[in-house]
């Protein structure tokens, strides 16, 4: 009896601690659970106070983007006639252009004219004293010795006529070769003749140069003057898309405190200088966060999976004081690469804009009627327009560069 009174007294004893053990766990699960519902709940509440307040602001964003695109495409519709007029004028200088440069081709034709004949009269004048040397018969007879040991080097009808002449002159007697003189003669006076009608009319062809330049002169300053309003117009239109986003809050923390100092308030140059001042500050972020990647990610494992098993370790209010004291620098980090990502994002789409608005620039005009003229011949833009793009400068550049390279090799 008192055995059994012994074995019943001792479980009846470990059931009752067993029972006390069980509420105590199960009150602590309760509470574990009513904190986390809390916890989700405050986080819902929070989750939903913060999704109203980035709709509301991005109401808001799309309402000044509404209102900042029909301000730009205002800019942009009165800056249209501007630009038609300049691409219209642009013909007005073609032309003018084009009258002086037929001018100029026939000026250069009459000048090969010129020269081809005055080398021919050099010739003749050689042929004129060869023969005076030669009039003799031992002089002729070296004629043709020179003339064999030594080919003339220019061939054309009239040389081998004059050429076979002399090679006949030097059988003939010598009123013959009087003869043979004397047409040389007259023909070089002939050529002199032709060469004085040509320079007169190659004098008439520059003074019809001069009066069609004058226009065309007047014509790039008119060109030049709607260049420059053009491109004023158009670099206020620019202006406003890279300062779209200037002097604005937003949602980073860091990006707001990046641009708070600048001096335009974040303008697309700024924000592109702000990206690469920002890659040295990630990167030592990082190298933080990479001493501290290990220990951070296992605490948060353990933390993650005590509370989806509701199986929480002896050590875990140890661990999760660990992650806490870690999880700064982790979301510091975070911050920061998400800041870049922002503003990335800021500057891919002002670039965006700019792009499009790069097709009314006048120099797009210019480009493409240069494009037109070259595609026979090589065309020197600054007498068509007095006007070189920035296309074209750039390539002007990268040509002397190219000149020096290769006069240095």
């Amino acid at each position: 009896m008192l055995l059994k009174w012994f074995a019943h007294t001792w479980a009846s004893s470990n059931l009752r601690k067993e029972e006390a053990r069980t509420q105590r766990l199960l009150s602590q699960y309760d509470s574990e659970k009513a904190a986390a519902d809390r916890r989700i709940a405050t986080r819902k509440s929070d989750y939903q106070h913060k999704i109203k307040e980035r709709q509301e602001m991005r109401d808001r964003e799309l309402g000044e983007y509404i209102q900042f695109m029909n301000s730009r495409l205002q800019a942009a519709s009165n800056y249209m006639p501007k630009l038609d007029q300049f691409q219209t004028f642009t013909f007005t200088c073609v032309d003018s252009w084009m009258k002086v440069d037929l001018i100029q081709q026939e000026i250069d034709i009459y000048k090969k004219k010129i020269e081809a004949i005055f080398s021919t009269i050099g010739l003749i004048d050689a042929y004129i004293s060869e023969l005076t040397n030669l009039s003799q018969r031992q002089g002729r007879h070296v004629w043709r010795e020179m003339i064999a040991e030594r080919p003339l080097t220019v061939s054309n009808a009239y040389v081998d006529k004059t050429k076979r002449n002399v090679d006949r002159g030097s059988k003939l007697s010598n009123d013959e070769f009087r003869n043979e003189l004397k047409r040389l003669q007259s023909h070089r006076d002939a050529l002199h003749q032709e060469v004085k009608v040509l320079l007169d009319e190659r004098k008439a062809l520059h003074a019809s140069k001069d009066e069609v330049e004058l226009v065309h002169n007047a014509n790039k300053q008119t060109l030049d003057t709607l260049y420059n309003d053009c491109r004023d117009h158009w670099n206020e239109i620019l202006k406003g898309f890279e300062s779209y986003y200037a002097n604005t809050t937003t949602e980073h923390e860091y990006v707001n405190q990046w641009l708070s100092n600048l001096k335009e308030g974040g303008t697309l140059k700024e924000i592109t200088e702000v990206i690469n001042t920002s890659h040295e500050i990630i990167k030592c972020a990082q190298e933080i966060y990479d001493g501290i990647k290990d220990d951070f990610e296992g605490y948060r494992e353990i933390i993650q999976t005590a509370r989806r098993t509701g199986e929480y370790p002896s050590n875990y209010s140890s661990i999760k004081a660990c992650y806490d004291k870690l999880l700064p620098i982790a979301k510091d980090r975070g911050a920061l690469m998400a800041s870049r990502r922002f503003l990335y994002g800021r500057r891919d789409e002002l670039r965006g804009y700019i792009e499009k608005l790069k097709l009314l620039h006048p120099d797009e005009v210019l480009d493409s009627l240069y494009a037109l003229l070259s595609e026979e011949r090589e065309v020197n833009t600054w007498r068509a327009f007095g006007i070189n793009t920035y296309k074209q400068r750039i390539a002007y550049r990268n040509k002397q560069k190219g000149d020096q390279h290769a006069a240095a090799n």
